[in-house]
């Protein structure tokens, strides 16, 4: 298969686990805690990240808290934010784990 088929297929079934995440089996999938850490490390230089940096982030991008208050508008680009403007010309270095974290920490916060 080639490169872009691959991205395909994995950008389908990303979308696909999209559609049931407010499922506690997809929230269980990830780790809140661990996301929290990595979408620090990974997230807070352009977004707000919970209480971590609460007066942080760029003015144009959504804070995590309105991710998990939007949640249909938001899961499916968590999802594939990678692929994203601008975050496909950014390198980051994380795994499905670590974007499956980030996703459930996103969900901790609809509890706040």
């Amino acid at each position: 298969m080639h490169s872009s088929g691959r991205k395909a297929c994995k950008r389908l079934c990303l979308l696909a686990l999209s559609l049931i995440v407010g499922s506690p089996s997809l929230q269980a999938a990830g780790d809140g805690a661990a996301g929290r850490e990595a979408a620090i490390k990974w997230c807070a230089r352009c977004h707000v990240i919970g209480d971590y940096n609460p007066t942080g982030g760029i003015n144009s991008t959504p804070s995590f808290w309105i991710m998990a208050r939007k949640p249909g508008t938001y899961s499916a680009k968590v999802l594939t934010f990678q692929e994203r403007r601008p975050h496909a010309s950014l390198e980051f270095d994380l795994t499905e784990r670590d974007v499956e974290d980030i996703h459930a920490y996103i969900g901790t916060l609809k509890q706040d």
